[in-house]
């Protein structure tokens, strides 16, 4: 599932994990809270064969370094930037699902040069809302409903990651929200929701998501995880918006 064999960068003190899959451009799968790189593992085959593909453990998340400093989607987008520079990936299409969404739109914001188009799936923090928060945290609370329970690696990282700090995480994002700065990304933007997601709806984030000047979106028959969920959908929205744009 995982093709190729993880490897390990030094980045601002933390050891960060990734992989490497396909040749061509460079695009860098970004996982949501509380999972890991698997959470890619019926994607990456099928987005590799047009992309070389790299997929990251966002820093306190699957095996990169674990501190007590709990990193907000901000400061975790810096990293990955600084984990760009010295793989020497100068512009890369960025995916992201759920929270590893927002850490993108950061990367959009901050490192626009960086950044050559986004592709959000469930994508949090557009909406500025405090449901949504409120929706994220009891979801992390009950534990994920959803096919983690059917995929033992991504429930071992869920338990591995904990609940109070992804709790955390969430708090520390949601004191800069990002809605003020979208108007800012200037990359092609796709949006994907599921139809049946219990935490990311369409309507609570169209307020944002129209600062945003160049954006799509689509809504697919599947839940909050729809990468692992509808893989087949979501692989071939990938592959077809990154090729209308080469």
């Amino acid at each position: 599932l995982l093709l190729e064999a993880k490897q390990y960068l030094e980045v601002d003190n933390k050891l960060i994990s990734y992989t490497v899959n396909g040749c061509g451009s460079p695009m860098v799968l970004v996982h949501g809270l509380g999972t890991s790189i698997d959470s890619w593992s019926l994607n990456i085959r099928e987005l590799s064969k047009y992309s070389k593909v790299y997929a990251i453990d966002l820093p306190g998340f699957g095996e990169s370094s674990y501190s007590d400093e709990i990193m907000s989607a901000e400061e975790m987008a810096d990293t990955i930037a600084q984990w760009c520079f010295k793989l020497k990936i100068k512009r890369a299409v960025f995916v992201g699902h759920s929270f590893g969404g927002e850490v993108c739109l950061w990367l959009a914001i901050k490192y626009p040069r960086l950044v050559k188009s986004l592709i959000l799936a469930a994508s949090t923090g557009l909406n500025d809302q405090a449901s949504n928060l409120d929706r994220v945290q009891n979801m992390i609370i009950d534990g994920i409903r959803e096919p983690l329970y059917f995929m033992p690696r991504l429930f071992k990282a869920y338990l591995k990651a904990g609940a109070w700090r992804m709790a955390v995480t969430l708090q520390k994002s949601c004191k800069r929200p990002l809605s003020n700065y979208l108007s800012k990304i200037i990359c092609p933007v796709l949006i994907i929701y599921g139809s049946r997601d219990p935490v990311i709806i369409p309507e609570e984030d169209y307020n944002c998501v129209r600062k945003i000047k160049h954006v799509k979106t689509k809504t697919i028959n599947s839940t909050h995880g729809l990468i692992f969920d509808s893989p087949e959908q979501f692989n071939y929205l990938v592959n077809e918006f990154i090729g209308s744009y080469n």
